[in-house]
């Protein structure tokens, strides 16, 4: 049985920045090809929620909700699964490049 998958309101605004700067210095094609990627994983996480790997830092404060992160092309999207609500919440987005683990308070 498949989960719900929603976004947070960050995690939408990250993404339309990041197709935004695509577009603008890439191209159409490029800003496309991410919002496809995009779709691609969140129909992955529906499916398999486990997908993506655990960090660390958070696996055990929250066992039913830890945080596991994916990739979305040169991007990391950052989210919690809920076995107890079906549910899977895509936090935030981050270049993958970036000290994005910082950033969310995880060890590197």
């Amino acid at each position: 049985m498949a989960c719900r998958v929603i976004t947070t309101e960050e995690y939408e605004s990250r993404l339309e920045t990041a197709a935004v700067f695509r577009l603008e210095n890439y191209g159409r094609a490029s800003a496309l090809a991410l919002l496809d990627r995009e779709e691609d994983v969140e129909a992955l996480l529906a499916s398999m929620p486990f997908v993506g790997s655990t960090i660390e830092r958070f696996s055990d404060e929250i066992p039913d909700g830890a945080l596991r992160w994916i990739k979305v092309e040169s991007y990391v999207a950052v989210y919690r699964y809920s076995k107890l609500h079906s549910l899977v919440t895509l936090e935030g987005l981050f270049y993958g490049s970036s000290d994005w683990r910082r950033r969310i308070g995880a060890p590197n």
